[in-house]
């Protein structure tokens, strides 16, 4: 299975973990392994610290993707998502195709 990193601004949403495990299981009924953001198991943590444990996760799961599927939705005004951006130049700047 190729795995592939699911960017978007779907992790701000209400019900967030049922649209990552519908992404995944789309992914997987094409033979991929989807890796969405929330994925990831994070210590419970407040402040500052929350951005650097999220970015870390985030990063690691990108370097273990062969490839980035990103929602480009415009999110909270005209345009994409900030985070998800960054998580598509910083995949193409690793090579991986978008």
């Amino acid at each position: 299975m190729v795995a592939l990193y699911l960017a978007g601004p779907d992790v701000f949403l209400p019900h967030a973990q049922a649209v990552g495990a519908a992404k995944k299981e789309l992914c997987a009924a094409h033979g991929h392994a989807g890796l969405f953001p929330l994925d990831s198991d994070l210590p419970v943590a407040s402040g500052a610290g929350v951005a650097t444990l999220i970015y870390r996760a985030n990063i690691a799961m990108i370097h273990k993707s062969a490839a980035i599927v990103a929602n480009l939705t415009p999110f909270r005004g005209p345009s994409a998502d900030a985070g998800t951006v960054f998580e598509i130049g910083y995949a193409l700047a690793l090579g991986k195709p978008v």
